[in-house]
């Protein structure tokens, strides 16, 4: 689409977007301005209707085109705001450079590669690594409102302890329950798979 024949298409439909209709009735705001081309302006820039295609054609036009060179967000912004104007420009057009194949298929990765993913180790022995998840917001019984859940990695073992939601590491010791006896005390690997907002913050830190 050439700058002529979208000019031409954002001229006839600024009599059914309300904000450049506002405009045309009321020209007491001196930012806004009709110019002798019968394009409204703000601040000297041509105001885009938001109706149809018309802000996507302008992206297409100053982004897409051979000419543009698909310019990243800020170039691309720039770009835009020496001639055109409307709410929102910088989200429009932030969102428009992500959702660009082109783009995305041809710059380069700035970020460090990600890693291969590793498979935890087969545990030794029984209760050697453990996994503890958090069952929340259950109706209250005895006070408990929670279930701390234990897992053995190697038998898949588990304890249901009940607990409350506000537990702490210092409140889990004087939990009834979790002193139940393992077969090895002193797991060598502890995993999380979800953590409870305790009262200070710092239940199960790695």
């Amino acid at each position: 689409m050439d700058t002529e024949r979208l000019h031409t298409d954002i001229k006839s439909h600024l009599r059914d977007d309300p904000v450049s209709t506002k405009h045309l009735d009321n020209q007491s705001d001196r930012t806004w301005t009709r110019t002798s081309d019968s394009l409204l302006r703000h601040s000297g820039h041509i105001y885009v209707p938001d109706l149809g295609n018309l802000r996507l054609h302008v992206l297409q036009y100053l982004h897409n085109h051979p000419l543009a060179g698909h310019y990243g967000q800020a170039k691309t912004l720039y770009s835009v705001r020496r001639q055109y104007y409307w709410p929102g420009l910088p989200a429009f057009v932030k969102e428009y450079c992500k959702m660009c194949t082109t783009c995305s298929s041809a710059k380069p990765v700035c970020h460090r590669h990600y890693g291969l993913l590793k498979q935890l180790p087969i545990p030794e022995k029984l209760w050697n690594s453990i996994l503890l998840d958090f069952i929340e917001k259950l109706p209250t019984s005895s006070g408990h409102d929670s279930i701390l859940v234990v897992v053995d990695r190697l038998s898949k073992q588990a304890l249901f302890i009940p607990t409350h939601v506000t537990i702490t590491r210092e409140g889990h010791g004087s939990t009834p329950g979790c002193h139940q006896p393992y077969p090895y005390p002193y797991p060598s690997g502890v995993l999380p798979l979800a953590r409870v907002d305790g009262s200070d913050g710092s239940m199960f830190e790695e």
